[in-house]
C-alpha cells in the first residue's frame, strides 16, 4: 500500500493542463477528451479528480489538497520558466507520484528532458521514436496487473518517443522479442528492446512515471490512468 493512502480512502489525483508557454496549445481538450473522459469514469469511485490550468492553482491544490498524484499533459513542468519546480520535487521526495503523459512526450525537446530528468535525480534520456509493439515486462506485471480498476494490455503497439538509459527494473513496457518498427516510409527495423516507451523510478518516497505514446491511443491512454493507480 502507498505510503499515506488507506484502505477504501480516494486517492486525490490532479491534472495539470497548463497551456501557457506550451506549443501543445489548445490541443488536449479534443485529442485527450477519451484519457480525461477514463479519469472521470474513476471520479468517486477509486480516485477524487481535480483540474488545473496554471502555476497558482496547481501551488494551491499540492498545498491544500494534499494530492497524491500530479498528471503533467505537456512540456511547461519541464521548462526554465516552470516556477513551481521546486514544490513538485518536494512534492515526489515526501511520496508523491509525477506522471508524464499525454503532449509531454511529443513537444519537449531532447535536451530539456534529459536535463529534467537529471534535476530529478533520473539518469533517464531521450530515445527511440517509432512505432512498434511494446510488451509488458515482468516490472510493469508486478506494479500494473495489481491495478483492478483499469486493466492494461500484456502486448500494446503505438507510436512513442521512448526513453534510454531507463534502469531494466524501470522499464514497463519494451519493443516485443522480435519486434521490428511499423512505417509507411521507412522499411522496417529491428526495435531497440533496451528502450521503453513507459518507465516508472521510485524518487525519495515517491515516484515518477512516464508514457511516451504521442498519439492518444486507447490502451496507452489505459495505461496513464492505471500509473495513477499503482502502488509503491
Amino acid at each position: 500500500m502507498a505510503e499515506g493512502q488507506k484502505q477504501g480512502q480516494l486517492r486525490t489525483v490532479v491534472l495539470v493542463n497548463i497551456e501557457e508557454g506550451s506549443e501543445a496549445a489548445g490541443l488536449f481538450g479534443h485529442m485527450y477528451r477519451g484519457f480525461v473522459n477514463l479519469l472521470k469514469s474513476l471520479d468517486n469511485k477509486s480516485i477524487r479528480l481535480i483540474t488545473v490550468a496554471s502555476e497558482k492553482e496547481l501551488a494551491v491544490k499540492i498545498s491544500e489538497s494534499q494530492p497524491k498524484v500530479l498528471i503533467f499533459t505537456n512540456d511547461v513542468v519541464a521548462g526554465k520558466k516552470f516556477k513551481q519546480a521546486d514544490a513538485v520535487k518536494k512534492f515526489i521526495s515526501e511520496g508523491g507520484l509525477v506522471v508524464l503523459a499525454c503532449h509531454f512526450s511529443s513537444f519537449v525537446r531532447p535536451m530539456t528532458l534529459n536535463n529534467f530528468f537529471k534535476s530529478l535525480g533520473l539518469p533517464w534520456k531521450s530515445g527511440a521514436y517509432n512505432r512498434t509493439t511494446f510488451e509488458k515486462t515482468t516490472v510493469g506485471q508486478f506494479l500494473l496487473n495489481a491495478v483492478d480498476d483499469m486493466k492494461t494490455e500484456d502486448q500494446i503497439n503505438v507510436k512513442a518517443a521512448q526513453l534510454a538509459d531507463v534502469s531494466p527494473d524501470q522499464m514497463l513496457y519494451v519493443p516485443a522479442e522480435g519486434a521490428v518498427t511499423n512505417s509507411m516510409v521507412f522499411a522496417p527495423e529491428p526495435a531497440d528492446r533496451n528502450s521503453t516507451m513507459a518507465a516508472f523510478g521510485r524518487v525519495g518516497k515517491g515516484a515518477v512515471a512516464f508514457v511516451g505514446d504521442v498519439n492518444a491511443e486507447d490502451k496507452a491512454n489505459r495505461l496513464t490512468v492505471a500509473l495513477c493507480l499503482v502502488n509503491w
